[in-house]
């Protein structure tokens, strides 16, 4: 064994999974602060909020594209290549950014910028899903980035007030080079499991039939679609239905911590209620919580579906993603369900707007976004099915 392999760790270690969660929270900065930069975009780089904007879209899109790619080469190349060279890109159009001041210049680093969690995210999606405690690494996948989030919301507003723009970016590009120091740990092929490690994982390809690939694969697509739709709309669809300001940035700054619950809550029960279930039950519950949102709305109603809302939607993403891991040991389907979801991610708020045109009636949107959460049960459901028929004949 040579020296280089030595220094990798294998799917099942502390290291490799600290590797992929911070691979994870290394590459997404400015979506996830999105609200903070682009505010800093308008003060410090004295854009128009309209051209900020455009700088926002033009990094979302640059991720789009970059994870429609990762369909085509990803089978081609080493994931470990992939995630050192985007976040390389990443790390590079920070800083760069510092110094564009012009507008064009601009959207064009930022799209650059937005391809890296294009690729690294699916990626760290997949390594998680290689490990062998699935469900309770997905949970930490999602308590570690809310709560990155809770500390950057606090931390960016005094960067930038102190230092300007470059005092964020170079933020961010601090924990793009954080993530490139773990890429040591990333599979080398899109096998998922380098020749060193396991000779039994690489051999036990546990693949969900042909068949039932498409389908599966858009179950996170119109997970995504329903929760993001309605989530662009929340503040709003409250203040529609008579929930005084105030209440309304109480409830969603508290529905956060119950997010960073529902992810914990995964971690602590792990596999041991199955899949079906807890899929089932959050999906549903889900539902429920925004149907609360129709019509007249209290405060306890906007209250109760907000925490409902961020609590399941961080229980329930954790088990979609175990689940689609499982169905393909190699890692692909994963990938795959990941595009699907930035898809999601994108069509979920064009879809709501497009309903909602000039009428101002939000019951169309949650039905609509109802509907999709329902059609994301039924896509996993004969999955799911499949999975415990064949436990059952093992």
């Amino acid at each position: 064994m040579n020296a280089a392999a030595t220094t990798r760790s294998g799917p099942d270690t502390l290291r490799f999974l600290i590797a992929a969660l911070v691979i994870h929270l290394s590459a997404p900065q400015a979506f996830i602060t999105a609200p903070v930069f682009v505010e800093a975009l308008v003060k410090w780089a004295q854009l128009t909020p309209s051209q900020a904007g455009y700088v926002q879209a033009a990094e979302s899109l640059g991720k789009a594209v970059a994870a429609i790619s990762l369909l085509f080469f990803v089978h081609r190349v080493a994931w470990r290549t992939l995630v050192r060279v985007a976040l390389s890109l990443l790390v590079a159009g920070n800083v760069l950014t510092v110094w564009v001041s012009d507008f064009s210049s601009l959207v064009a680093v930022r799209f650059v910028c937005g391809m890296a969690p294009g690729m690294v995210v699916p990626i760290a999606y997949a390594m998680v899903g290689l490990t062998a405690k699935r469900e309770r690494n997905f949970g930490w996948l999602l308590t570690t980035l809310l709560t990155y989030g809770a500390v950057a919301f606090s931390i960016l507003p005094w960067l930038f007030g102190q230092f300007g723009l470059a005092g964020g970016l170079l933020f961010y590009a601090s924990f793009a080079l954080l993530g490139l120091a773990f890429t040591t740990d990333v599979p080398a092929g899109a096998g998922g499991v380098d020749e060193r490690t396991d000779a039994a994982a690489a051999q036990a390809h546990t693949v969900l039939p042909i068949s039932l690939q498409p389908v599966t694969v858009l179950t996170l697509g119109f997970y995504f679609i329903g929760m993001m739709g309605a989530w662009a709309y929340f503040s709003l669809i409250g203040a529609a239905g008579g929930v005084p300001d105030g209440s309304i940035s109480a409830a969603l700054a508290t529905s956060q911590l119950f997010g960073i619950l529902g992810g914990l809550l995964v971690v602590v029960s792990g596999d041991r209620f199955g899949r079906v279930w807890p899929i089932s039950m959050g999906l549903l519950a889900t539902v429920g919580a925004l149907l609360l949102l129709g019509g007249s709305v209290s405060v306890m109603a906007f209250t109760v579906s907000a925490f409902a809302f961020a609590f399941f939607w961080n229980h329930t993403h954790p088990y979609l993603l175990s689940a689609i891991s499982s169905f393909d040991s190699r890692g692909r389907l994963v990938v795959y369900a990941t595009v699907a979801q930035m898809c999601g991610v994108a069509i979920g708020p064009a879809m709501a707007a497009r309903l909602l045109g000039e009428s101002n009636d939000y019951h169309r949107v949650l039905i609509a976004c109802a509907i999709s959460l329902g059609l994301a049960l039924l896509c996993v459901l004969p999955a799911l099915r499949w999975q415990r028929r064949q436990a059952l004949a093992g």
